[in-house]
């Protein structure tokens, strides 16, 4: 099963930032020394003037450098404009806002899963089966391991009557969570430490 990488940027309340995948921290940091020093400026700065390096040493998002250390979906390590994330992670403005956006999102992910998943039961000859999509997403979002996934796939294929095999649902539900994933994202490009050559993109954005 292919895996596609997202990197998101987690801003902590001790002001360490963590730098994480989907399924797993690459690296964390703090901004201060051993015996609680403040360490120097931590990031290089490239020929047009643009700090870049590791998100991790910044007590707040206003410290993060221009370009963010990041992974791409095509594993590739560089960089990623700051500025492109704070666009695509769309800050609220205030805590109603939130909560809404919250809702919206929310709303969005069932509905593209849904249809993701209707698609694969479609074209695996079981479109006539009664799905619980949004319970599904709602276990597919708290997977910790491919032996829950399993789990999930082995539920899906009794509630179709074995008409699918355990695997077959799995890989099913699998690609339905893929597909919505790569759907509900914003692609970011991600570029070498010029911040100029392009070797790949970034997805931000999750179910």
């Amino acid at each position: 099963m292919t895996r596609t990488h997202k990197t998101r940027i987690i801003w902590l309340t001790s002001g360490v930032a963590a730098v994480a995948l989907m399924g797993g921290i690459i690296f964390t940091q703090t901004a201060t020394g051993a015996d609680g020093s403040a360490r120097g400026n931590p990031y290089e700065v490239n020929q047009e003037g643009l700090t870049y390096g590791s998100a991790a040493y910044a007590n707040s998002p206003a410290e993060a450098p221009d370009l963010i250390s990041a992974y791409a979906t095509n594993g590739e390590s560089g960089y990623v404009y700051k500025a492109d994330l704070d666009r695509a992670s769309m800050p609220a403005a205030n805590p109603e806002q939130a909560v809404q956006m919250m809702r919206d999102r929310d709303a969005k992910a069932q509905a593209l899963f849904a249809e993701a998943l209707h698609d694969e039961l479609d074209a695996a000859g079981v479109s006539d089966a009664t799905i619980d999509s949004a319970a599904i997403l709602n276990q597919v979002r708290g997977i910790p391991s491919d032996t829950a996934l399993r789990a999930v796939g082995e539920q899906l294929a009794a509630s179709v009557d074995s008409r699918l095999s355990p695997q077959s649902a799995t890989d099913l539900v699998a690609r339905a969570t893929a597909r919505a994933t790569r759907e509900m994202g914003v692609s970011i490009p991600v570029y070498l430490s010029d911040g100029k050559t392009v070797i790949g993109e970034y997805r931000s954005g999750s179910l």
